[in-house]
């Protein structure tokens, strides 16, 4: 069964990130966020991140926009308007509309070791990432 963990790039120093991401021989890094390219990311700029996680780990990494959240789905969690439940709850909806968790057991899944989700929220709060990572390994039972 393929290991699968999330991190929240908005709480993260680059050390933190690669000790996280050598320490469960991570061979493949994928990007949820709506926007890597953000230049308040830090190191994790998409073709910055790309780059570091390709030669530290020697893993891949790929962006894919279809786990993010809509706009509207995270200025509600991030405003106050929806709690970490309710925002969880339409994330899932979400991405059972999308067809989210079956393109990533397809596409992702197969031959891997361990995965590492990337995205972000609101400072201070929950990753949407985090949800992700729970519906994934529920998926995978």
């Amino acid at each position: 069964m393929t290991e699968i963990f999330s991190f929240n790039v908005n709480e993260c120093t680059a050390p933190r990130f690669f000790n996280a991401m050598l320490l469960h021989r991570v061979d493949l890094v994928v990007d949820t966020r709506s926007e890597p390219t953000n230049p308040l990311s830090e190191f994790t700029r998409g073709e910055d991140l790309k780059y570091l996680v390709e030669a530290v780990t020697l893993g891949k990494y790929v962006y894919d926009p279809l786990f993010a959240p809509t706009s509207e789905l995270q200025e509600g969690y991030g405003n106050g308007r929806l709690s970490w439940l309710q925002y969880v709850k339409a994330y899932r909806d979400l991405m059972v509309q999308r067809r989210a968790l079956e393109t990533f057991q397809q596409k992702y899944a197969p031959g891997r070791r361990s995965i590492c989700l990337v995205g972000n929220s609101p400072a201070g709060l929950r990753s949407y990432a985090e949800g992700l990572c729970g519906m994934l390994e529920t998926d995978q039972e």
